[in-house]
């Protein structure tokens, strides 16, 4: 399904007139250097295709070139366009090696080709003479790689991209009709079938030569004696379409989303632009200036869309939309998930995402954004991609989260406290009311007044682990209130006890509470009434569920402690400028 989805777009790319798209033998690469030779095949110049500065990153000129097959660790030269190790022999090790095979490949391609540039760049690979005309220091800056191509001296295009040059190459480079044949699982047509699949290269975690999506590695994967690739059915047209098509929109950097090792890239199945660019920041990417209108409208239609309103017409909703999360393996690329849906699905999931994760105090929503939160030291690289993938396919779907989610954010409250940045706590309540709203909308749990986690605290909410949450969150109030900064507040010592074993911990933190309170009413009486009134109500709803604290909470009751400390203590912050002036003028009148 993703082969053929893939060669679907490959088809519609060449039939767009804006796209310039690479047809079968050529490949789009990244190009560092060109070497100017006369008709004698003597170099005259090398000139640098790249720019960037000393420092920063390099920006290749990306040109389109005889297609570059994978390339390991055996000799294998590229025509017309490759390093200078098969140019120029440039390796101690096996550069006389390199040259003689790219000398090799070039005399096969225009053996009997006709024509001054080809008779040049044959000239060219049989002279000696090179590296004395070229001098040490451009010697010395093209052997740190990158690769280069041809340009005749005085002529306005390259060599590769002279007649017959490309129809030597295109008649040398056809499919092989000794290659084994057979039915295309995508075409359904009896062709040559593809040997390899063509390799990505440049992401992050494969191999630099590149990664494939479609290989055979194991003998027990082989069947009926075929190699390789030879035994997914593909034919040689199908998979350079396939091949070609993931390469241009991981290459797109508004069609793709990167975290960590996890790519997320999506295409529409028709000409859709702007829709393009609303799935584009709904997974989190930040679009130019000039699309703040769509910015807006998408903006609009998800307001609408929460709101049970008629959807406008600014955007294509019968769109449909692939999406595709790959994961780079070393030689191979792992497809993590992949999901077909129209562009108002698509918006009516996240909007739904949108609700199911909304909690006061955090403006953050992008899924990537807060998926940080599950990585120590907040390296992206340090969350496990299979974690990522399984999120981003329930953002997409609609599904429920992972189970590994939830426990992730458990396990980094109890080992940080969230006391390291001020926005952890309420990214990590934000994914774990998430977690727990769509757990049970998926297992259609019917959930009343007393259970319902609202983007506000829910002051009727009966359950233990919220309201140890709620009552964690005035202690600790209490504390730094009569205190103010403490080397180690009661959140740094007791808040992973507090929220899985509570018996164990709140007859101490009760104690302390009395000692705050006390000190507190001597500072700031008005502030003291209030968190009394807010412990009472809290106690009394915890006397009413349990005569005792649980000895242990859950996984979900843990949950449901954090999402209530993070929200009592935005209550508490919130509700604070207008109860101090009331609670000052009661203090008043008592005395």
């Amino acid at each position: 399904m993703i082969v053929r989805e893939l060669c679907s777009l490959y088809n519609r790319m060449l039939e767009d007139p804006d796209r310039d798209v690479p047809v079968m033998g050529w490949s789009s690469e990244k190009v560092a250097w060109e070497i100017i030779i006369d008709q004698e095949g003597s170099v005259r110049e090398v000139l640098p295709l790249a720019s960037g500065e000393t420092d920063g990153p390099v920006r290749y000129r990306v040109l389109k070139v005889p297609e570059h097959e994978t390339r390991s660790s055996g000799i294998k030269p590229y025509f017309c366009c490759d390093n200078a190790k098969y140019l120029f022999g440039l390796d101690e090790k096996r550069g006389v090696e390199c040259l003689a095979a790219s000398r090799d490949l070039h005399n096969a391609v225009l053996a009997t080709c006709d024509d001054a540039e080809a008779r040049a760049l044959l000239r060219f690979f049989g002279r000696d003479d090179h590296l004395a005309h070229l001098g040490d220091a451009v010697i010395e800056t093209i052997s740190t790689g990158g690769f280069m191509v041809f340009r005749m001296l005085g002529a306005s295009h390259r060599v590769h991209d002279a007649s017959p040059i490309r129809e030597a190459w295109n008649a040398y480079g056809a499919p092989d009709v000794d290659a084994p044949s057979g039915y295309c699982s995508v075409t359904g047509k009896m062709a040559p079938r593809a040997r390899l699949f063509p390799q990505i290269a440049g992401l992050p975690g494969a191999q630099s030569s590149g990664a494939s999506l479609v290989s055979f590695n194991f003998d027990a994967c082989e069947s009926y004696g075929m190699k390789k690739t030879y035994n997914a059915s593909l034919s040689a047209e199908a998979a350079f379409a396939a091949g070609t098509a993931l390469r241009e929109v991981l290459g797109n950097r508004e069609r793709r989303i990167r975290f960590g090792n996890t790519f997320v890239v999506f295409w529409a199945d028709r000409p859709a632009p702007r829709e393009e660019s609303a799935v584009f920041q709904l997974f989190g990417g930040a679009l130019p200036a000039e699309d703040d209108q769509t910015n807006q409208q998408m903006q609009q239609t998800l307001l609408s869309m929460r709101m049970g309103k008629k959807r406008d017409g600014a955007f294509d909703f019968n769109a449909r939309f692939c999406v595709l999360g790959i994961s780079p393996n070393a030689a191979r690329l792992s497809a993590r998930f992949f999901f077909q849906s129209t562009f108002g699905d698509l918006m009516r999931n996240y909007a739904q995402y949108l609700e199911d994760i909304e909690i006061s105090g955090v403006a953050t929503t992008a899924l990537g954004s807060l998926l940080r939160q599950l990585a120590p030291q907040g390296k992206q690289e340090n969350v496990p991609s299979t974690v990522i993938s399984q999120c981003f396919y329930a953002l997409v779907a609609g599904s429920a989260f992972p189970e590994a989610l939830q426990k992730l954010v458990l396990m980094r409250m109890r080992a940080d406290q969230a006391a390291k940045n001020p926005w952890d706590l309420g990214q990590r309540a934000s994914l774990l009311k998430g977690c727990l709203v769509r757990k049970r909308r998926m297992k259609g749990v019917a959930v009343t007044e007393r259970e319902r986690i609202d983007m506000e605290m829910n002051p009727e909410n009966q359950s233990s682990g919220y309201l140890l949450g709620r009552l964690f969150a005035v202690l600790e109030r209490t504390q730094l209130a009569a205190l103010g900064e403490v080397n180690a507040s009661i959140r740094d010592k007791y808040i992973g006890a507090a929220a899985t074993t509570p018996a164990r911990v709140f007859s101490t933190l009760l104690r302390g509470y009395e000692v705050h309170i006390s000190a507190l009413r001597k500072k700031n009486k008005g502030l003291a009434i209030k968190f009394d009134r807010e412990m009472n109500e809290i106690v009394s709803h915890l006397s009413s569920v349990s005569p005792v604290l649980p000895k242990t909470l859950g996984a979900d009751e843990q949950a449901e402690f954090y999402i209530a400390f993070h929200q009592e203590l935005g209550h508490l912050w919130k509700a604070r400028g207008v109860d101090d002036a009331a609670d000052n003028t009661v203090s008043n009148e008592e005395e």
